[in-house]
């Protein structure tokens, strides 16, 4: 059976690009990579990997502040576990002020097009094709998502319509929980989608002329990322039957 893990970074308000991104393989190596995964983070006495705390530096990570031979290891590490284990990475990444101008064009809003669909659903899609194209379509295949991800009940309604098994999960462990669930795989779409997010907001949107060298060691799996683009809303809105917003339409005739 195939198993793919996704995960979002970034916020319809914080930031300025919204990317999910993660990993399909099949479930004995997700078993195996669990146990390679985990026996590293109790190497560093970590309970989990979160690279919105890595990142900065914080709670458990405060020590590692400016140890950057350290960190930059640790990142290697997690990177080639994941090389090893994985068959493929996907992405889809979303500028959300080229979504505000679609919506003021397509009800998108109005319609429950929300980020969390384009870029879930696209990475779902991209699955399915990679699927059909390893000619793997008499594996079974199934959906994770991390657990309270904005918009989550839309997504998964669009995958019951269309009979995707998608279910969502914590990638963080709760003390008070017993773990019946694999979260590692979880922390790993987290890695990536922060990193295609970062990549979004430094380099595409802002113009820095570098890549971080975690997200070098990432583009070493293969993987296709993609970002929604502005031809990509109207390809939507055809292919979803969604109109124009009237007064565009009243526009476009008065100036033709």
């Amino acid at each position: 059976m195939l198993t793919c893990y996704f995960d979002g970074s970034g916020s319809k308000g914080g930031t300025k690009a919204y990317s999910v991104a993660g990993y399909v393989s099949t479930v004995d190596r997700w078993i195996t990579f669990n146990e390679k995964w985990a026996a590293l983070l109790k190497r560093h006495d970590l309970p989990y990997f979160h690279m919105k705390e890595f990142a900065p530096s914080v709670k458990h990570f405060k020590d590692w502040k400016g140890k950057e031979a350290k960190r930059g290891a640790f990142l290697e590490q997690l990177v080639n576990i994941t090389r090893r284990y994985v068959l493929h990475s996907f992405s889809v990444t979303l500028r959300m002020d080229l979504y505000e101008v679609a919506n003021e064009f397509y009800p998108l809003k109005k319609k429950r097009v929300v980020p969390l669909l384009l870029t879930g659903g696209g990475c779902i899609s991209k699955a399915l094709y990679w699927r059909r194209n390893k000619k793997r379509t008499k594996e079974p295949i199934a959906f994770y998502f991390e657990k309270d991800e904005n918009d989550w009940g839309i997504l998964k309604q669009w995958a019951n319509d269309h009979g995707y098994p998608c279910e969502s999960a914590p990638k963080i462990p709760d003390p008070s929980k017993p773990l019946d669930f694999p979260l590692t795989p979880l922390q790993a779409a987290d890695f990536v989608a922060w990193e295609q997010r970062k990549l979004y907001d430094d380099v595409v949107i802002n113009g820095l002329e570098r890549v971080r060298h975690s997200l070098k060691g990432l583009m070493t799996i293969p993987h296709h990322w993609d970002a929604f683009e502005t031809r990509d809303f109207t390809n939507f809105a055809i292919a979803n039957k969604i109109e124009p917003r009237k007064q565009w339409l009243d526009n476009l005739r008065q100036s033709t």
